[in-house]
């Protein structure tokens, strides 16, 4: 057994013998004791849960300001060094165009040649305009290349059911006559199809009112029933059902602006006059209802001394079918599809808008819910699956089972949002221990959301996560050593704020979830913009974060499929949450394997205490490990540009040669282990797992070499020797007297001697034992047979196809084994007496005769 002990700061340190692994180099060790510990983490390989899902490894993706900085506009192409590093932590998802900015984001702006395209409205930067030098196609290339999966995030503010179809066609259809979007796509230079599978109809829509959208309008229905709704039943009603709203002097914006005025940091009202002839001012929600009343107002707010407030003053302007010749007049024309106004040029063509004048509309519109999108959408292609982006009971209760989903959308961030813990740099482990509380209150949401699907859908649905993160500290504020009051919001890039992720994240791949992505790819960490220091990278140096590490960890230590793991005594830290007090455990693990390899991810996310503990290796004997640590001196470290490795990965060897070793675990921490199967060679062999068992249990070993020579075949002496082992022989080793004693190996003298003795090994008419020859499998079950004192009935027969080469002293002993389930036979179902015993079989039977006996 080993002993590896880590310090809090997370140097490492690895106890072989009388040496010391330090940063993968051997010392000379003078003493170094094991800590008593009763923590013990069990991890069974056999028991196998469900795959490792790849969308759990990935993060949340923008396509503006050239995907927030990793785009090359001039060259074409993601700049190589951000590329490098990218690679490097070997994400396996990424989702696009991203979120609040997804809602407007019109795809067909975003393909074709870059000079061509159109601006998109972006509204996380304040519905300005945008230009998608980071496409559609850009972003599906670069996830192609990395082998990303890609969930896909539909414009549901301002999009329809026919564009979410051809969007469809243009990524998974193929190049043909029948598919003229997906001939767009090969025209532009990716005639295979993409094969997105996942589509989000739009992002956080029961967050804020700044992401329903048309759906704010009021509702124009002559149903009693709908129109006493409150406005969250409205707001869900018409997101899964469409319907029809209008509006009432609302403000316009221009084809890519919507800008209204209200943002102090970009004061531009987009719905204002410049003064210019042609003007054209657009209705956010088109298309306009034909035929029902439309009114068009241009003036000003103007301040009400009177009630204090500013009141809107404008002049209803008239609609024409043509401004030519329209005269002298206030006309504009109206194209309800677009929802284009256009203003006339002045003289006999329409009066030209004044300069500052905004222009205001008042107008109907009808758009489509989530069951049209879904219908259209499945029918080009039916593999696909959709999601609801409302994750609140009303929402689901709404859908029901008649409207069609595939699951829904949540976005589990961590807040404090009544106001219950400060943010004190002196006293991180307590702002710590509460948001790792709250990470379990947010999993418990994440299955709530799931549980309630399923209620009101009468079907298995499954939440995806597409954004998680601690999303708190950036509205906390605290004042430093020199009473200056600062934000805390670089915290969420913080060493504290990944171990947080990754308490989610493990619990993510407990229940099996097929999406969770933490927020983002890439941003400016270091200025003061909401959330930015959540991202894996930095925009301006693609400085990888602790995050960018814990994420290399998860996928470089998480194996194809997720095998039990479970913790014994796990010390426990004594909180106050929400008033209440609550235990959180220290330490989590999360375990997988590839083949014969063999991962487990551990957790300590205690702020101050380390923690030792037993890891057990059930069935599986260890030969080699890699032990990657990730840490940092405190819970708010972050790395920057003058300190880039301040939270970094410490990395060192182990040799376990066995199926246990002791681990000091340090503070605020997460380790991952790579662990080798000692033998090399019975990966994916038939009795893999029976041949580790056969060394756990002590009955058989392999070599050296690390080579377990399976199908090698055995000697008397060997059999004998794994017998004796199996049946803890500790009888009669008297000389048993035969004319070749001499040739029995001295390892195996006194097991032949007890085996004889006892009456369950024979030798030869000619006084031999013959302890080096290759023993058959008709040998193994006689003498399994008298070792398990079953009666010779020299009538017996089998049912195998070589029956009668089958030697009469072995006959029935074979015919009981076979019937109990100790032996099989080999191809065609013979049994092949004659044909000599491989280690493999020879364990399976020891083992089978083992388990015979215990019933």
């Amino acid at each position: 057994m080993v002993k590896l002990k880590k310090n809090v700061s997370g140097f490492t340190s690895l106890v072989l013998g009388t040496s010391m692994l330090v940063g993968g180099t051997i010392a000379p060790l003078s003493a170094a004791a094991a800590e008593a510990t009763t923590t013990q983490i069990t991890v069974n390989p056999s028991d196998v849960k469900h795959p490792i899902q790849p969308g759990l490894f990935g993060v949340n993706h923008r396509y503006f300001v050239d995907g927030v900085g990793m785009w090359d506009a001039k060259e074409k192409r993601v700049f190589p060094e951000f590329d490098k590093v990218v690679k490097d932590i070997g994400l396996k998802a990424v989702r696009y165009p991203g979120g609040t900015t997804s809602n407007l984001f019109w795809w067909k702006r975003s393909i074709g040649p870059t000079e061509q395209r159109m601006n998109q409205i972006n509204p996380y930067l304040g519905n300005g305009p945008e230009k998608p030098n980071f496409g559609l196609d850009e972003a599906m290339q670069f996830s192609e290349k990395h082998g990303y999966v890609t969930p896909y995030v539909y414009n549901i503010g301002n999009g329809n059911p026919q564009d979410a179809a051809d969007l469809v066609e243009y990524l998974n259809a193929p190049a043909d006559v029948a598919h003229p979007w997906a001939m767009k796509r090969a025209e532009n230079g990716h005639p295979a199809p993409y094969n997105i599978k996942t589509f989000e109809m739009g992002n956080e829509v029961n967050f804020f009112n700044s992401q329903t959208y048309w759906m704010e309008g009021q509702l124009v229905s002559t149903d009693p029933t709908l129109l006493a709704m409150d406005r969250n039943d409205r707001i869900a009603y018409l997101y899964a059902n469409g319907g029809t709203v209008k509006f009432t002097l609302q403000k316009t914006g221009g084809i890519d602006d919507w800008r209204d005025g209200t943002n102090k940091a970009d004061p531009t009202d987009a719905s204002k006059s410049n003064g210019k002839p042609n003007q054209v001012k657009y209705a956010y929600y088109a298309p306009i209802d034909v035929g029902t009343p439309v009114a068009v107002s241009v003036g000003n707010n103007v301040y009400n001394t009177a009630t204090g407030k500013s009141d809107w003053v404008g002049e209803t302007w008239t609609r024409v079918t043509n401004l030519v010749g329209a005269g002298d007049k206030n006309v504009y024309t109206l194209d309800e599809k677009s929802g284009a106004i256009t203003f006339g040029s002045g003289g006999s063509n329409g009066n030209i808008l004044a300069d500052g004048k905004e222009v205001r509309i008042s107008y109907q519109t009808t758009h489509a819910g989530f069951g049209e999108f879904y219908t259209k959408m499945k029918a080009v292609d039916p593999s696909i699956k959709i999601y609801s982006a409302m994750d609140k009971e009303y929402a689901i209760k709404t859908f029901g089972s008649k409207v069609p989903y595939d699951g829904v959308v949540v976005h589990p961030y961590t807040f404090d949002m009544t106001g219950q813990i400060a943010y004190n740099p002196n006293d991180i482990a307590t702002y710590n221990n509460y948001f790792i509380a709250a990470s379990e209150d947010k999993i418990k949401e994440v299955k709530e959301v799931e549980e309630l699907s399923t209620k009101y859908s009468g079907r298995d649905l499954k939440a995806i996560v597409t954004e998680f993160g601690l999303h708190d500290s950036e509205m906390k504020m605290y004042k430093d050593e020199n009473g200056v009051t600062k934000s805390a919001l670089l915290y969420e890039g913080s060493l504290g704020a990944t171990l947080q992720t990754a308490n989610m994240l493990m619990q993510f791949m407990d229940m099996d979830i097929e999406y969770a992505l933490r927020h983002s790819l890439i941003d400016r960490w270091f200025e003061n913009k909401s959330a930015v220091p959540m991202a894996l990278f930095d925009t301006y140096s693609f400085l990888p974060s602790a995050s960018a590490h814990m994420y290399k960890m998860f996928t470089a230590m998480s194996g194809e499929n997720q095998v039990a793991s479970v913790i014994a005594n796990n010390p426990v830290r004594a909180i106050t949450y929400n008033k209440e007090e609550r235990n959180i455990n220290k330490l989590m693990t999360v375990a997988s394997a590839t083949g014969n390899d063999l991962y487990v991810i551990v957790l300590n996310q205690d702020a101050t205490d380390a923690v030792s503990s037993d890891v057990q290796l059930k069935d599986y004997t260890a030969g080699t490990a890699e032990a990657w640590t990730l840490n940092g001196d405190k819970l708010d470290s972050i790395n920057t540009d003058a300190k880039p490795n301040t939270v970094k990965i410490d990395t060192a060897k182990m040799n376990i040669n066995g199926d246990h070793f002791t681990y000091t675990f340090p503070a605020h921490s997460l380790t991952a282990f790579k662990i080798d199967s000692k033998w090399k060679d019975i990966t994916g062999h038939w009795a893999e797992k029976q041949l580790q068992e056969g060394v756990t249990q002590g009955i058989i070993n392999g070599y050296e070499d690390g080579s377990y020579l399976p199908n090698r075949a055995i000697s008397r002496a060997e059999f004998v020797a794994i017998m004796a082992r199996a049946l803890h022989v500790q009888g009669n080793t008297t000389n048993a007297g035969f004319s070749d004693a001499s040739q029995i190996p001295a390892w195996a003298l006194a097991d032949m001697n007890s085996a004889v003795n006892a009456g369950w090994l024979t030798g030869y008419e000619d006084n031999t034992i013959r302890p080096n020859q290759l023993i058959t499998r008709a040998e193994i079950v006689s003498i399994l047979g008298r070792a398990m004192k079953l009666v010779e009935n020299g009538s017996a027969t089998t049912s195998f196809a070589d029956d009668a080469s089958i030697p009469g002293w072995a006959r029935s002993f074979v015919a009981q084994a076979a019937a109990n389930g100790i032996v099989n036979g080999r191809e065609g179902n013979t049994f092949a007496p004659n044909e000599k015993a491989t280690r493999a079989e020879v364990v399976v039977a020891v083992l089978r005769m083992l388990a015979a006996a215990v019933k």
